[in-house]
């Protein structure tokens, strides 16, 4: 039993401490996906059909009382997707919540540190390292693989007062997938 009990204040601790590490941050405003931003007007859904096909409705989320993050505890209602993207969509509005590189073959673009940087599956995790040095240092192999062949790593979102994290996963060294949480998440695998 005592041994449990150090494991848990092991995991209580290091979750304590991870929360105040220095991350590179981007404004999520900053980020955009054929001139969307991450969270737009339902107005503009057609628009994004046309850039990444039908995008459909999978299930009603309302009663599971999802969070939209970075939205001010905004509730989504639906989960909306297909093999590109995934969205939560509220009354009004859309939030894009994960992309995949790989699938959709696009580009999302984010302005941070007065530069454009470009992701798509072509975007290297050793670009990664050079544009996100803080961020890099927190990065985490996946299933025991070494980090040049698999890596997760978040970087810091924020909002007037909102944070969260984008997390990148890169496999063989190009960027797959990215999802956004409002928590610093655990690796996916």
């Amino acid at each position: 039993m005592k041994k449990y009990n150090i494991i848990w204040m092991f995991f209580i601790f290091s979750n304590l401490f991870a929360q105040n590490e220095k991350y590179d941050q981007i404004k999520f405003e900053n980020i955009i996906l054929n001139n969307h931003n991450l969270y737009f007007g339902l107005k503009r859904m057609p628009s994004l059909e046309k850039y990444l096909g039908q995008i459909e409705k999978k299930k009603d989320i309302s009663n599971d009382k999802i969070k939209i993050p970075l939205t001010k505890n905004q509730i989504g209602l639906h989960d909306f997707s297909n093999k590109k993207i995934m969205l939560f969509i509220t009354k009004d509005s859309a939030f894009i919540h994960y992309f995949n590189f790989e699938k959709s073959k696009k580009r999302l673009i984010i302005k941070f540190n007065q530069k454009k940087t470009i992701l798509s599956n072509n975007y290297k995790l050793v670009q990664f390292k050079k544009d996100f040095p803080a961020s890099y240092k927190f990065a985490k192999g996946i299933n025991a693989t070494p980090l040049s062949k698999a890596a997760f790593i978040p970087v810091l979102l924020f909002r007037p007062n909102c944070k969260g994290y984008m997390c990148f996963t890169f496999y063989d060294g190009k960027l797959i997938d990215i999802f956004i949480s409002d928590y610093i998440p655990k690796a996916p695998y």
